[in-house]
């Protein structure tokens, strides 16, 4: 069983060119199509956890003729192309000694990879296209970027799209995601999706140190005619933008933690009518990052790990009430303004 099971990669039948430095790449490298020496500079990063300062712009591979020699940008170039560690330890069992620390460190290594391209596609992808979660499934390339132009602004419905879409996209980098049957995989997106992107919202506003959350662009999460519909219960929807922040500020969550959150409550085996194979994998699934959760616990205080720990289960039931509150707001809506132009995904997502 891997640590982190990423979807496998395909054997390139054609020479391209390095997608990091653009010589010529000899197959794809965590992820990327890519040469050795960019493949091996993003192993050192990453391994040795090097940090290094753009003396520039942050820019050097639009600004400088030598962008190679800026360590910083060359590696924030591998996170935008998508490159991963790729590791092959059980943590099943967390055993005693330095083993346990390297195998979960390596695993938290790779989720934050994984999760800062995330964060990064969301802020920069941009779509008009309009596929249903369905077709998103079956292909994930069914969305294609543009560039929408410096001035214009994203709006709420629009910056929900991106933020399901992304979180979709991030979930089928698993194997054990894309191992699942195509009818069992439409209903655990189905009964969970809204609930994680909810959650993913809610730590991007601790990380980006604000009191409420707002979406990406810095507006509100609702469009301004839900705020009009629900002008007597603004009290409320500023609860579910709001409540567990705190929770999140007085625990001091880390990424870390999080993204095993993420995942331990994406692998939810008790979701309705999914298959028996289903409810196998995701109790394997949830059990990994169970422990791996507990354990980082542990790493950090080993006498609070049990109250830590139970404390983020219980965070599970916080994002359900919220979300489902979420939920039935934009059902009301929809009776009202059948019309307004949401999405596929949107629609789907919010079940109307």
């Amino acid at each position: 069983m891997h640590l982190i099971p990423i979807k496998s990669e395909l054997a390139l039948e054609v020479p391209k060119l390095c997608e990091i430095c653009n010589r010529q790449a000899f197959g794809k490298h965590y992820g990327v199509l890519s040469c050795y020496a960019c493949k091996m500079f993003f192993r050192r990063m990453s391994v040795q956890k090097l940090v290094y300062n753009c003396k520039w712009s942050n820019n050097c591979f639009e600004t400088s003729p030598y962008p190679l020699k800026c360590q910083s940008c060359r590696f924030q170039r591998c996170l935008d192309a998508g490159m991963y560690l790729e590791v092959h330890e059980n943590i099943v069992e967390f055993e005693n000694g330095n083993q346990k620390v390297d195998e979960l460190t390596t695993l938290l290594q790779n989720l934050l990879i994984m999760d800062s391209s995330r964060q990064h596609k969301l802020k920069t992808f941009y779509s008009f296209d309009n596929p249903s979660l369905a077709e998103i499934l079956e292909n994930p390339g069914v969305v294609t970027s543009i560039n929408q132009g410096p001035n214009y602004e994203v709006t709420p419905e629009e910056w929900a799209f991106l933020a399901i879409y992304s979180h979709i996209s991030y979930f089928l980098n698993f194997d054990f995601v894309n191992e699942l049957h195509d009818i069992d995989k439409k209903i655990i997106f189905q009964h969970t999706i809204l609930k994680l992107t909810y959650f993913c919202g809610v730590m991007r506003t601790v990380n980006e140190k604000r009191s409420k959350m707002m979406n990406p662009g810095g507006q509100e999460i609702y469009p301004d005619v839900i705020l009009q519909l629900y002008e007597k219960s603004k009290s409320t929807l500023h609860r579910i933008c709001c409540q567990p922040l705190d929770k999140l500020l007085e625990w001091e969550v880390t990424d870390e933690e999080y993204c095993l959150m993420n995942l331990l409550f994406f692998c939810n085996p008790a979701i309705p009518e999914i298959s028996e194979d289903a409810v196998v994998k995701l109790s394997r699934q949830q059990n990994i990052y169970s422990n791996a959760l507990f354990t980082l616990c542990q790493r950090n205080n080993e006498q609070t790990a049990p109250e830590r720990f139970s404390n983020f289960i219980s965070l599970y039931l916080t994002i359900t009430k919220n979300s489902q509150e979420m939920e039935n707001f934009f059902l009301i809506f929809n009776v009202h303004s059948p019309d307004f132009d949401f999405k596929k995904l949107v629609r789907e997502t919010f079940h109307f």
